[in-house]
């Protein structure tokens, strides 16, 4: 795996600075800090799962129709909107989609998918992870927090968790698709808000 690493050393990062003012080719010459580097791949979490080379840091394009339509993987559209439409939607032999992008699937390939009996687990759920931790970032900011990495996954994972099986209960006891649940379990949340501060400006 390719990527950029960042040698911390003052002088290299002074000079590059000074030079690159005058000079864009010197962040590319060996006086810069940044090296480009072969990083070894990091094991896949499950033996059945496949790892996916692509421009894009997501599925989209022939990979998409070559992993949904012709494989059946369970796997996350996580480049594009409007990838999984109601052309594609009825040949998806997936069990689970988890929505990495914002908005990949389509109302109507929604609707497929839900009388398929497949599992779409929506974006503003599968991606809150950022900007959760966003969240967190603007909280330490206030109270002068110092949470260690431990603590913010800690934190993530079970205001993630929570917010899932909230949504799962629901999608169980209405009998609608996860993306509806969620949005049920969003709304609710705001008509409550406003029930317990009564109106206000």
């Amino acid at each position: 795996m390719r990527t950029i690493i960042l040698n911390v050393s003052v002088p290299r990062i002074v000079l590059t600075r000074i030079l690159g003012r005058f000079w864009k080719a010197a962040y590319f010459t060996p006086i810069s800090p940044l090296r480009m580097v072969d990083l070894p791949d990091p094991s896949l979490p499950a033996p059945d799962w496949v790892r996916v080379r692509n421009r894009l840091c997501g599925i989209c394009g022939s990979d998409l129709h070559q992993l949904f339509l012709d494989a059946g993987l369970d796997v996350a559209p996580a480049a594009l909107e409007n990838v999984i439409t109601s052309e594609n939607a009825g040949r998806i032999r997936a069990k689970i989609i988890s929505e990495g992008a914002n908005g990949p699937t389509t109302p109507a390939a929604d609707e497929i998918m839900h009388k398929k009996g497949i599992i779409c687990i929506p974006d503003i759920l599968a991606n809150g992870g950022g900007v959760t931790v966003s969240y967190f970032e603007w909280v330490q900011n206030l109270q002068h927090f110092f949470w260690t990495l431990d603590e913010v996954r800690q934190k993530l994972d079970q205001i993630i968790t929570t917010a899932f099986n909230n949504t799962w209960e629901v999608r169980e006891k209405e009998k609608v698709d996860m993306r509806t649940a969620a949005y049920i379990v969003a709304v609710k949340r705001v008509v409550e808000a406003y029930r317990l501060r009564g109106i206000f400006p």
